[in-house]
């Protein structure tokens, strides 16, 4: 006897957003290497010194690293594949915040980190409602590129911001 064809793809839904919860908690402990400031701040574009001799870029890496943190937090099976575009796009639009406040420096790092969430983005844009296990496994190898590239990023630029 055949599966019902309804519950079946429910169970590869269901399987594929399982997955993707997977993902993202395997994202975190990736991130742990990038550090916290305990700062969650929205991205800015001041790039002058700030006050105390840190960079004026510290306050962009915290937000980068504040929107990385969230979007591994995010619980597809609550929240919905939306939520993860949601958080990609803070993350893209934090790194360009942080890319423009560093005028230049660690330009190789910061390249890594735009050419990952460019793949990213592309991925997540193959979501849907119900993610293929072949999309979600993309997803994950690109999540922890960008885990890899923004850890990179963080630990050459956090030393000026201590």
């Amino acid at each position: 006897m055949r599966p019902h064809p309804t519950r079946s793809r429910s169970r590869r839904a269901t399987h594929g957003r399982a997955a993707l919860v997977v993902t993202l908690c395997t994202a975190v402990a990736l991130l742990a290497g990038c550090g916290s400031s305990g700062h969650h701040g929205s991205p800015t574009t001041d790039t002058g010194a700030s006050s105390g001799g840190r960079p004026a870029y510290c306050t962009q890496l915290d937000a980068l690293k504040t929107s990385l943190h969230d979007l591994t937090k995010i619980n597809v099976l609550k929240e919905g594949t939306n939520a993860v575009k949601s958080g990609v796009d803070k993350v893209k639009a934090n790194a360009t915040a942080l890319a423009t406040g560093l005028k230049g420096q660690f330009s190789s790092q910061t390249a890594a980190l735009k050419n990952s969430l460019h793949s990213l983005a592309n991925t997540v844009g193959e979501l849907g409602q119900s993610p293929s296990a072949a999309t979600v496994s993309k997803l994950g190898v690109q999540i922890s590129a960008v885990s890899t590239a923004a850890g990179n990023l963080v630990s050459s630029a956090s030393p000026k911001c201590s």
